[in-house]
């Protein structure tokens, strides 16, 4: 097994997912975010087109509270959407679930949502988005991994991430997916570094129990070939709080350089408002934001690296390309 390469770039790689930009309504809400996902199982090239649309405002904001100290782009679902119709912005691969529509699955997420704490309307309104987010992913082996060659062969540049959750890597059959694409990828001149992200599903919901299964699929032998890196993704860990990301980041470099996390996936952090368990506009985490910015920019300072930032809020959420530009404001109080 091989660990992340890093390299040291002046400038902050910022990305935001495909998925939250593909609501056809830029005010956002429900109906628009439920419309999207089911447009994109409809018509890819039509969900492409309004995935651009907001990717181009969501560059003028970054360029407008950045200017050149970031680099835009769009972490994209791969099964989504045609990746040649967004190449400029293609920054990573999100690697899509496999997704078979039967009863079993109507089941679990019927369960999943009640057990978060929705109920009434809102457990209505969460099975119709969990149920559109599904039409987004693979339906088939086929898909899941052609899309996923497509999307990669897309990116201009030769090493490529893609990123994914640990409830994937933990089952066999998938690794076998992946070590199949990887080698396919590899003889298309395509390096991959899988960016393992944590998973509230797998483990007990700390950091500690997260690097246990993570390592241990690291280090499996079968997985020698690959190239890991993690995607810090703090709602993936509910035992911990949304400010101990420092400490976690400082504590897995302290593990090894290596272990840096390659990206930082941020939402806002989870609220239960009478039916609906959502969470909070992103931009409203003023303080934490501002922090963020404060470290990145101190080791970019030292020169030392810096994982990307992967902005993955909700399309249902109110306004999110205006939510994205209030968590630029509090971010750059730290970052200039």
């Amino acid at each position: 097994m091989e660990t992340m390469p890093y390299s040291e770039e002046d400038k902050l790689d910022i990305q935001l997912s495909s998925v939250s930009l593909g609501n056809p309504n830029q005010e956002g809400g429900n109906i628009g975010a439920v419309a999207g996902l089911v447009q994109s199982a409809l018509d890819k090239e039509k969900y492409t087109n309004i995935v651009v649309e907001n990717a181009l405002e969501a560059q003028r904001i970054t360029q407008e509270h950045l200017g050149d100290k970031a680099e835009f782009g769009v972490s994209v679902l791969a099964s989504s959407l045609n990746p040649s119709g967004i190449q400029g912005f293609l920054a990573s691969v999100d690697y899509p679930y496999l997704v078979k529509f039967n009863k079993q699955f109507l089941n679990e997420k019927m369960q999943r949502v009640k057990g978060e704490g929705y109920r009434g309307l809102g457990l209505a309104v969460a099975l119709g988005k969990e149920y559109a987010y599904a039409l987004l992913q693979s339906h088939s082996e086929e898909d899941q991994i052609g899309s996923t060659l497509e999307a990669v062969q897309a990116m201009k540049d030769d090493v490529v991430k893609v990123r994914t959750c640990i409830e994937t890597v933990s089952f066999e059959e998938e690794m076998k997916k992946i070590r199949q694409l990887t080698v396919k990828l590899k003889g298309l001149g395509k390096n991959v570094i899988w960016a393992i992200e944590p998973n509230k599903k797998i483990g007990d919901g700390t950091f500690v129990d997260f690097m246990t299964i993570y390592d241990n699929i690291k280090n499996n032998p079968k997985n020698a070939s690959l190239k890991f890196g993690i995607d810090l993704d703090m709602g993936g860990l509910p035992k911990e709080e949304y400010k101990d990301m420092f400490r976690i980041m400082e504590a897995l470099e302290r593990q090894g350089k290596n272990n840096l996390p390659l990206f930082l996936s941020l939402s806002g952090k989870e609220y239960t408002d009478d039916t609906v368990r959502t969470h909070l506009p992103l931009g409203n985490n003023f303080d934490v934001n501002r922090e963020i910015g404060e470290w990145l920019k101190v080791r970019q300072f030292r020169g030392e690296r810096i994982p990307a930032i992967v902005v993955e809020s909700s399309p249902a959420e109110k306004n999110i390309l205006a939510d994205y530009g209030n968590f630029l404001k509090s971010f750059k109080g730290g970052f200039n």
